[in-house]
């Protein structure tokens, strides 16, 4: 046990206190512990304990439960508006017997993820957490090889933490990861996809991608990620941590890569089982029209209305990284590059800030209302109308005020 104080939030220690009032063990265990040691905010708190479901239903009475994972001795407990989940100690098996804490630890994936904390008895660390977070190591617990053998997710996890909380990979776990990635094909699409766009959007993400291409030709085999990993890391190096962003830049069209093709990239994200709207952003920012960017108001007014605000934005920051590669040793070309996108991004936040219109709900005039004064019937023809009002406010041609919308309306139908 160590005397590291961890300060535990009051709804959470009420519910190690319930347990504890029933007879049972609780501590706070996991992610929750390793970022209170690298003092930052823990998004969520998880907590361990000796009791089986049943008696935690029992001693959180009065408390909403969830049943999120009975399965494998997990409930959500709500508390003060908060959720909690509540884990029976386990194993690496899917054996249900009792087990204690110092079993439970042994079979987590990473040291950093292996720490338990109790308010009284302070950090439980049996395998140098602590000092892995310290030293901002990434090195599984215990045996390498037989953390990825109980499951081969873990070594993707291991390089997701990495990515995330830019931490170095410890040797004999880099070994293990590199030899044993091909395990990675029988692990489920879901669980691969969850990992990997955690991964792709940490702060280190581009160091984690040049390292180890060969994890990537497991489930990406013909994308630049894997075939040119080196490129991608480097583009990503100057990308903004969005996940649309970056998994277009994993596909990025290279002399190695597979050329884009719609069907090309959806066939991969579809199989990694990402959901439809960002198969879709990623799809729609790798085939943005590139050289139709261009600084002017009224041009990139166009431009979003068309595509829409969000993926034009993503495009600028797409394109921004990709040129910064292409280009990163030629500084008189890198800094036109930058200077050229900060000016389309500059444009765009100017239309924001303006109010511009950028999509025909802006328009200070509904198809309602030019039913309603006679100048269009009800269907297609309301829609075409607004449209030709959206474009003539962008071009400057009238005012976005209703009187005068409804009067270009009516002359364009005369």
């Amino acid at each position: 046990m160590s005397t590291v104080d961890i300060r535990i939030p009051e709804y959470v220690a009420g519910l190690i206190a319930r347990l504890e009032s029933g007879g049972h063990e609780a501590v706070v265990v996991g992610g929750c512990v390793r970022d209170a040691l690298m003092h930052r905010a823990a998004h969520d708190w998880d907590m361990a304990t000796d009791a089986t479901v049943r008696d935690m239903q029992a001693c959180f009475e009065g408390y909403k439960t969830v049943n999120t994972g009975i399965r494998h001795g997990t409930i959500t407990v709500i508390a003060d508006g908060h959720p909690v989940e509540v884990t029976t100690y386990r194993t690496g098996t899917e054996e249900m017997t009792p087990v204690t804490l110092q079993m439970d630890l042994a079979h987590r994936d990473l040291t950093v993820n292996a720490m338990a904390y109790h308010p009284d008895r302070g950090l439980t660390d049996l395998f140098g957490g602590a000092e892995d977070v310290a030293k901002r190591r990434i090195r599984f617990v215990q045996s390498a090889a037989d953390r990825i053998e109980e499951d081969p997710l873990r070594l993707l996890r291991a390089l997701r933490f990495a990515s995330a909380l830019d931490f170095e990979i410890d040797e004999e776990c880099c070994r293990e990861i590199r030899k044993k990635a091909g395990y990675l094909s029988v692990v489920a699409p879901e669980r691969i996809q969850s990992e990997f766009r955690k991964l792709i959007a940490g702060p280190a993400a581009g160091k984690v991608i040049r390292d180890y291409s060969n994890v990537w030709k497991v489930f990406l085999p013909e994308a630049a990620i894997s075939l040119e990993s080196a490129r991608v890391a480097d583009a990503i190096g100057y990308s903004v941590p969005d996940e649309a962003v970056r998994l277009a830049l994993a596909f990025m069209p290279t002399d190695k890569a597979l050329p884009y093709t719609e069907h090309s990239v959806g066939h991969y994200l579809k199989a990694l089982r990402m959901d439809n709207a960002l198969q879709e952003t990623v799809k729609k920012i790798l085939a943005f029209p590139y050289e139709r960017l261009e600084a002017e108001p009224v041009t990139l007014n166009h431009l979003i209305v068309e595509k829409s605000l969000p993926i034009v934005r993503k495009a600028i920051e797409y394109h921004y990284a990709v040129h910064c590669m292409s280009f990163s040793k030629e500084k008189g070309a890198l800094d036109k590059v930058a200077q050229t996108h900060e000016q389309l991004r500059s444009v765009v936040e100017e239309l924001v800030c303006s109010g511009a219109c950028m999509r025909p709900a802006d328009l200070a005039v509904s198809g309602t209302e030019l039913i309603a004064a006679g100048i269009v019937q009800n269907g297609p023809e309301v829609g075409q109308c607004l449209n030709r009002l959206l474009n003539a406010v962008i071009d400057r041609k009238i005012n976005n005020a209703k009187e005068d919308l409804l009067e270009f309306a009516a002359q364009c139908r005369t």
